[in-house]
């Protein structure tokens, strides 16, 4: 999304540059550690709507299943308010599912208020990507009148 007429401080440039320098260390700190298990790929699964969602289903294909993601890895963290980077210390499945809805939530947020959204965050160690496919639910209503 682009707001080309939108004037962004230098402040919120250099988080936003912090964040996203965030995110692509633990999506690569991901993709490897799960390279490394022979594991080919993660799917995250959420569903929401009504104000609240979350995850809906854990998938791992390859290596030895979800077994293989109980190991402790470093992570890095941001304060978003201060910009502030620090580690934090989590299970590869804690990290998976932390950066799955925070990529979510970068581009749809509030994706589980009114009637929802539903997707799958793909952790793909051959493409060495992450792949998001979102599908947002919405309420129509065509009215029409006629007078003869």
């Amino acid at each position: 999304m682009s707001f080309p007429d939108l004037e962004i401080s230098e402040k919120t440039k250099q988080s936003l540059n912090v964040l996203n320098t965030v995110r692509a260390y633990n999506r690569r700190l991901i993709l490897e550690a799960l390279k490394r298990k022979s594991i080919t790929s993660v799917s995250v699964v959420y569903d929401g709507y009504g104000d609240s969602g979350g995850i809906t289903d854990f998938e791992v294909n390859g290596g030895k299943g979800e077994a293989d993601l109980t190991d402790k890895v470093v992570s890095q963290v941001v304060e978003p308010l201060a910009a502030t980077v620090f580690d934090e210390e989590l299970t590869l499945k804690d990290l998976i599912e932390s950066l799955a809805m925070e990529l979510v939530e970068s581009d749809h947020g509030g994706w589980e208020n009114n009637e929802g959204g539903s997707g799958t965050v793909t952790f793909d160690t051959q493409a060495m990507q992450v792949r998001v496919e979102h599908v947002e639910n919405y309420l129509s209503h065509e009215e029409y009148t006629h007078i003869y």
